[in-house]
């Protein structure tokens, strides 16, 4: 927040997220004679940022500006290992998920109460990247009494992975002479969900083999908008 007669304020929030969840299993053998066997790498954000500037002055200019670059990784990697469920009726389920829950908006306002010429301007820029994959190297055995799941963009228990994003910019001006950029909402979501079985690995189940590599359930919720008190408003 700023005041006086000629001035220019700025605001804003940078951030950069990595998150990263592995599960390796090399040279290895994992057994459950009576059970099911879960193996699970999962990554979960729910975040809300926000950069918001009020000014007040006869000539003024404001800009709020918010960047957020998140980068989620989640592996299971099976390297030469075998992988074993021998009860009757049991599963074996391997998941690499992430859920996403981002709110992130830029305010950039001028007061009506002594404002001439004022300018204003407000700038959200996403970038996203979710990467979910399951290796099966390097002549590596899985085999299930029942069902074998592979999910790459599903939880453990069947239920997708989810990217919720709602993203505003929004311009108030109510000067005399309002000079309003345009505000804008740039996103860039990159997903990469992917299974290998490398030659030579084998997968038995006694009734399903299930593979699931998506991106899972996604809702995004974009906003632009400016507001002038004497000349034209835009929402998009």
């Amino acid at each position: 927040q700023g005041s006086g007669v000629i001035k220019v304020d700025t605001a804003g929030a940078t951030n950069k997220v990595i998150a990263e969840a592995q599960v390796l299993v090399n040279d290895s053998s994992l057994l459950s004679k009576k059970g099911k066997i879960d193996i699970a790498s999962h990554n979960q954000e729910d975040m809300n940022i926000s950069g918001y500037i009020y000014s007040v002055g006869l000539i003024s200019g404001c800009e709020a500006d918010v960047e957020n670059t998140i980068t989620n990784y989640s592996k299971i990697d099976l390297d030469n290992s075998s992988i074993s469920v021998n009860g009757t009726g049991n599963d074996l389920t391997i998941s690499a998920a992430d859920d996403l829950k981002l709110h992130t908006y830029a305010y950039s306002e001028v007061s009506p109460a002594v404002d001439l010429v004022n300018g204003t301007d407000a700038n959200v820029k996403n970038e996203l990247t979710r990467t979910n994959t399951i290796y099966v190297d390097n002549k590596s055995k899985l085999y299930g009494a029942r069902d074998i799941n592979l999910y790459a963009g599903k939880l453990l228990n069947g239920s997708l992975a989810t990217l919720d994003l709602d993203v505003e910019a929004c311009d108030f001006n109510a000067s005399l002479i309002p000079i309003v950029l345009d505000p804008t909402v740039k996103n860039v979501i990159n997903q990469n969900n992917q299974i290998t079985i490398s030659k030579g690995s084998s997968s038995g189940s006694a009734r399903h083999t299930n593979l699931y590599a998506d991106t899972g359930r996604e809702i995004v919720r974009s906003y632009s908008c400016r507001y002038t008190g004497w000349g034209s408003s835009d929402v998009d």
